[in-house]
């Protein structure tokens, strides 16, 4: 759902981008089989490091793993499997499984990776305002070129927007 209003508030409104963004979400880890590998980002964090070598290589190649059941089901887009297979890649080259930075992730797979990191936060963090704001302020910071950048200031927007909101409803 953030992902799809992103693309709307970038005017990526296309019917095809919000269902290749959409399949994404529902496939991207499916192979897996716990919630603390689904926790998981990072090859350098310490979830990462805790798990044992069966569960880091299940971490590592599930991206692949889900690309691989999506091809046996007819009419799966090229840019939902895209989204999938780049689900860990980071913008500055340091994810998972091909280390690519944001000049070769796509526009979708960028808009996905960074409202999953949104929205891995709010699943840790809840839904404070001022914590997600400072938040979306730490991803402008990193975030500072291509579809990133583009999709850093979508969330922002959405999100100041809502705050208002919550402020006149209070």
């Amino acid at each position: 759902y953030l992902s799809c209003a992103v693309c709307k508030e970038i005017g990526m409104t296309a019917e095809q981008n919000m269902q290749s963004l959409t399949l994404a979400a529902f496939f991207h880890d499916i192979t897996l089989t716990s919630d603390d590998i689904a926790k998981v980002q990072l090859e350098s964090e310490r979830d990462f490091q805790r798990l044992g070598i069966q569960e880091q290589q299940e971490a590592l190649t599930h991206g692949d793993q889900a690309v691989e059941l999506m091809n046996q089901i007819e009419g799966i887009s090229k840019e939902s499997l895209i989204i999938v297979s780049q689900h860990h890649e980071q913008y500055d080259g340091s994810g998972f499984p091909r280390g690519v930075d944001y000049r070769k992730i796509s526009p979708l797979s960028a808009i996905f990776n960074v409202c999953h990191e949104l929205c891995l936060y709010i699943y840790e963090s809840g839904t404070d305002d001022q914590h997600i704001g400072e938040l979306i302020h730490s991803m402008e910071e990193r975030y500072q070129r291509g579809n990133y950048k583009s999709a850093v200031q979508a969330l922002k927007a959405i999100f100041t927007s809502r705050a208002q909101h919550n402020q006149i409803a209070s």
